[in-house]
């Protein structure tokens, strides 16, 4: 009896673990979902109304965070994002029209 009590207990604990670390994954996507939004609705105004970048800036930010909170929960590695940067930069220095050099923006 004393060790159906000892496994029921650990399992309580594991479930409450288990519980907690997917909500808690599933806040930091979903966080994450809303900070890029909220940067696509940034960019689109700077299109549609010539406005500055001080709110994209301030968004792209907020996704910064939420990438620095997935590095340090062990989620994605940083040397796996540093490897597909450099792969969208040769994709899009082939098939863009963005000039790669780091030029100053003129706003």
């Amino acid at each position: 009896m004393k060790e159906l009590i000892t496994k029921k207990n650990n399992y309580n604990s594991f479930k409450k673990t288990y519980i907690m670390i997917t909500n808690e994954k599933h806040e930091i996507l979903t966080i994450l979902m809303e900070e890029c939004a909220e940067a696509s609705v940034e960019a689109s105004k700077i299109i549609r109304f010539d406005a500055g970048f001080d709110k994209l800036e301030s968004e792209l930010g907020d996704i910064y965070c939420m990438i620095e909170i997935l590095i340090k929960k062990g989620y994605i590695k940083k040397e796996a994002l540093e490897l597909c940067s450099q792969a969208k930069n040769l994709k899009l220095q082939k098939w863009s029209n963005i000039d790669m050099q780091e030029d100053v923006a003129i706003l």
